[in-house]
């Protein structure tokens, strides 16, 4: 019996470690590219494993406030939390709504425990096998195998595989330390960055994926390399991107529609992608001007926009609850100083003191979805949104030994 009893403490004791935090982080970031279900499932066995390791968090909390990403994303939560007492919606929608953004939870946690650079340095492998593994399954599509979108849809799944292949390429050339890149590692890391890009290129439609790779791809210049190699590449390679996406039958009719779409929506008789944003960002600019400060509060554009739209027919009059640019969604329902808090945050991830790979990891990513999320709410997005916070609370977060006053 005391030998079981001693089982069961060992094996609370492991359960109660950071380690099981850290694991659990991991498989929630793997499952962003499996199952919406898997993801919530893990994120409630996540959150109620928090629990058991308050102890062990205690210590790690008070030092993480100094730090401004984690400053200014309390401020950013004070914010949401200040939306719910004011606007149309009915109190339970705006909780549920809230709730949404728990996301921001994930970021604060990973900072919290993501403190080594080994365990940095695992996350990032992970994402470049998954992401590679689901490029595969992606390419067998082609030969009615598989599916050719295996990551919920098509702007998903080419954002993440962007990012597989600028991990893949940052770890080739500015690898981690203390982590050591073997060649044969090194030609592996390579194949997968161009596996990667090429299924962007020729097999993934999503508008999204194509200015991720854009981004991506200007910051990996700009980072890992120096003088007139790194000028060069800077015109070279976006030069190189868009002759592939000239040649590429799929994302030229994606360009080229999108581009058609935003220069003719006046006219159009039918619902188009690019023309309903055309005419939500119109209508929402509209709201925001006659509501400037503090908006319509949280989940109040959507009643907002209803009476915006009321007596107009067809698709112009569709009503919605997100406008697909974060900017526009944010102050609109929070207001001008709503979106000083949502910039701060944003800005927040520049002065963290983390350097190298890390830096260069984060910062990119964080770019990506900068720009993608003027066409959509990806910090917002259940998925984007998570893989954003998980990515960025991994690679921003700051060794133990690091002090905020050193911050650069």
């Amino acid at each position: 019996m005391s030998l079981i009893v001693r089982q069961l403490k060992s094996l609370a004791a492991k359960l109660a470690g950071l380690d099981c935090l850290r694991w659990l982080l991991i498989a929630e970031f793997v499952s962003l590219f499996i199952s919406t279900s898997l993801t919530s499932v893990l994120e409630i066995i996540l959150f109620a494993t928090v629990l058991f390791c308050l102890g062990k968090l205690r210590e790690r909390i008070l030092p993480a406030l100094q730090q401004p990403v984690v400053t200014m994303t309390l401020a950013l939560i004070v914010v949401l939390c200040l939306g719910m007492f004011y606007g149309p919606v009915p109190f339970q929608e705006k909780i549920r709504i809230l709730m949404g953004w728990r996301k921001l939870l994930l970021l604060l946690l990973a900072i919290l425990v993501f403190d080594e650079p080994f365990w940095k340095q695992r996350l990032t492998c992970i994402l470049v096998g998954t992401a590679v593994i689901g490029a595969l399954f992606s390419w067998f599509g082609l030969l009615g195998y598989t599916p050719t979108i295996v990551v919920h849809n098509h702007a998903t799944q080419g954002m993440f595989f962007a990012v597989g292949a600028f991990a893949a390429m940052v770890l080739i050339l500015y690898p981690p330390r203390p982590a050591r890149i073997t060649p044969g590692v090194r030609w592996g890391l390579g194949t997968s960055a161009a596996l990667l890009v090429m299924n962007i290129v020729f097999v993934t439609p999503g508008r999204s994926g194509y200015l991720a790779l854009l981004v991506l791809a200007g910051v990996a210049c700009l980072g890992l390399f120096r003088g007139w190699l790194r000028v060069g590449l800077l015109v070279a390679v976006p030069l190189a991107l868009v002759l592939l996406f000239s040649l590429s039958p799929v994302a030229k009719e994606r360009l080229t529609r999108g581009v058609n779409e935003m220069r003719g929506y006046e006219q159009a008789q039918d619902y188009s992608s690019m023309g309903i944003r055309m005419v939500m960002w119109n209508n929402t600019v509209q709201l925001i001007r006659e509501r400037p400060f503090f908006g319509y509060g949280l989940g109040g554009l959507k009643e907002a926009y209803r009476e915006k739209v009321r007596g107009m027919s067809g698709w112009e009059g569709i009503v919605i609850d997100d406008p697909h640019n974060q900017y526009l969604k944010v102050t609109a329902e929070l207001g001008l100083v709503g979106l000083l808090v949502f910039l701060g945050f944003i800005g927040s991830f520049f002065w963290q003191g983390v350097s190298g790979a890390d830096r260069l990891l984060g910062l990119g990513v964080l770019l990506a979805w900068c720009a993608t999320s003027l066409f959509n709410g990806h910090f917002s997005t259940a998925g984007e949104g998570r893989f954003l916070m998980l990515w960025c609370g991994v690679q921003f977060a700051l060794p133990r030994s690091a002090k905020p006053d050193s911050q650069a």
